[in-house]
């Protein structure tokens, strides 16, 4: 039986995403064809990420029938940042990043900008700033994948750019 997911709001079309039969088109195609299978299961793991994100088009839904505008905003882990970040055991070697390296793909940030955009939801990705900085690894603390002080200050003036560019907030409140 395939599962439902959906939630609505009084005169607001549901939202739906059908589990069940997505998954079994899969099994199917991965039952005929063992080397897709073994290679990294990506129709599940698209599903998956389909699945993580459907949440986000029902609030952004749901705010836009208030006219309360939604924005996706992401930032990067310490390690996408600098080398130097998050230097104190355990944090690096807990996510398996390794010591001393930092990971330049972008490919994540590039997946939610396609479904931001696929759903007409504002996107901001403070990722560039973070890896501008003048001291990037002073931007995380050093046992722990949060923000400094610092790091919040950076994260707050990326998102505070972004909604006074894209007019999203008056001097009387919310644009419209």
């Amino acid at each position: 039986i395939p599962q439902r997911h959906q939630s609505s709001v009084a005169d607001l079309p549901p939202f739906q995403v059908d589990v069940g039969l997505e998954r079994i088109a899969i099994e199917r195609v991965e039952a005929r064809h063992p080397s897709l299978a073994r290679a990294g299961l990506a129709g599940r793991e698209r599903l998956e990420a389909r699945n993580a994100m459907a949440p986000i088009v029902d609030l952004s839904r749901l705010l836009e029938h208030d006219g309360i505008p939604l924005v996706l905003a992401t930032y990067p882990q310490p390690w996408q940042v600098s080398a130097d970040s998050t230097p104190i055991p355990p944090i690096r070697d807990q996510y398996a990043v390794g010591r001393n390296t930092v990971h330049l793909n972008d490919r994540p940030f590039g997946k939610l900008a396609s479904f931001a955009s696929s759903h007409h939801i504002p996107f901001v990705n403070a990722t560039s700033a973070f890896r501008q900085d003048a001291a990037p690894a002073s931007l995380f603390l050093g046992y722990d994948f949060h923000f400094t002080p610092r790091g919040h200050q950076v994260y707050a003036d990326v998102l505070g750019q972004f909604i006074t560019e894209h007019s999203m907030i008056t001097r009387s409140g919310i644009a419209k």
